[in-house]
């Protein structure tokens, strides 16, 4: 059995799922890092006088660095490779998060989350040419896997970081995470590798080739921009973004502001990182089988219900309600 288990980590199937878990734990930290700021929202208002605006400006910077950086670090990994610069984001986020602990002005805090953790959060570039490359079977479900660290890190860490703020130890929690993150350093330089063999191309149950005007073979940077499929893509992950990252860093304040105790806002959190797990294999599972536009669609009508269900919470103070949207 033991010479079983080596023989297929050694093997390419192996190093493939090894990359996987590896690029897990990195989007697990990342939930920490990234996903847990709403929670410091009011310790951050009351320790510093802040506004919740002003605060919340650090998470709209955060996102446009890490949009306008996405291209920047694609072009790295295609002259580097993925490894260098997976490794110096993994030091970037930890560097990152221990200096939010230290913050005591605003522009620190914009510096600091917004534009260092915006770059060191873009994992994406990194981790989802490599998911393709060692992956030519069950490629939806093993790009699934990876993003669903980051919910189960939201999930984890959500509640911790809830407790520790009310205690004015929200400094800990980001010095802590940052510490944390700094594991991965040896884990990616010993287990991050690319496959030695290209590529073929994924088998899909249903062709959306077809649906969408692509070209299953691949297309040129070029044919791409120039591509009707290319820019209804570009403008899902604009929504995707927007109504994402605005979902996570609201949660809590707007929970909180609405009655929501402490301990109710905390379960809310790790309740809505952990739902996402199965609703990531469900999608990454039925994109090997079934239409990836039509899931795309579904996807986004879930999120009308999610801010549906936070607009009607702000109007009838229905906790039910704010699980449903978290849910």
């Amino acid at each position: 059995m033991i010479k079983r288990a080596a023989g297929f980590l050694t093997s390419h199937q192996g190093h493939g799922w090894t990359f996987v878990g590896v690029a897990f734990l990195a989007w697990f930290f990342l939930g920490g890092v990234r996903d847990t700021f709403g929670v410091f929202i009011r310790p951050w208002a009351d320790s510093f006088g802040w506004s919740v605006a002003a605060i919340s400006l650090a998470s709209s910077i955060h996102m446009v660095v890490n949009g306008l950086a996405g291209p920047l670090l694609g072009s790295l990994v295609d002259r580097f490779g993925s490894k260098p610069v997976f490794l110096g984001l993994v030091v970037l986020m930890a560097a990152g998060s221990m200096g939010v602990a230290a913050v005591h002005e605003l522009w620190q805090l914009y510096l600091l989350y917004g534009v260092t953790l915006g770059l060191a959060s873009n994992l994406t570039p990194v981790t989802s040419p490599l998911v393709a490359r060692w992956f030519q079977k069950r490629r939806g479900l093993a790009f699934s896997l990876v993003p669903a660290g980051n919910h189960v890190g939201l999930a984890v860490l959500a509640p911790v970081a809830m407790r520790m703020s009310q205690s004015a130890e929200w400094r800990v929690v980001w010095l802590l995470m940052g510490m944390a993150t700094l594991i991965l350093v040896p884990i990616v330089l010993l287990l991050v590798k690319a496959p030695k063999s290209p590529p073929q191309p994924a088998s899909q149950g249903r062709s959306d080739a077809t649906t969408l005007g692509a070209t299953p073979t691949g297309a040129t940077l070029g044919q791409a921009i120039r591509s009707r499929t290319f820019w209804l893509l570009a403008a899902g992950f604009f929504v995707c973004g927007y109504t994402a990252r605005m979902f996570w860093t609201l949660l809590v304040p707007i929970a909180l502001e609405g009655g929501m105790t402490s301990g109710q806002v905390a379960a809310l959190a790790s309740v809505s990182g952990l739902i996402a797990v199965p609703g990531l294999l469900l999608f990454g599972t039925a994109a090997d089988r079934v239409s990836r536009s039509g899931l795309l669609a579904a996807n986004f009508a879930t999120r009308v219900l999610a801010w549906g269900a936070m607009a009607l919470y702000l109007v009838t103070g229905s906790v039910p309600l704010m699980f449903v949207g978290a849910i």
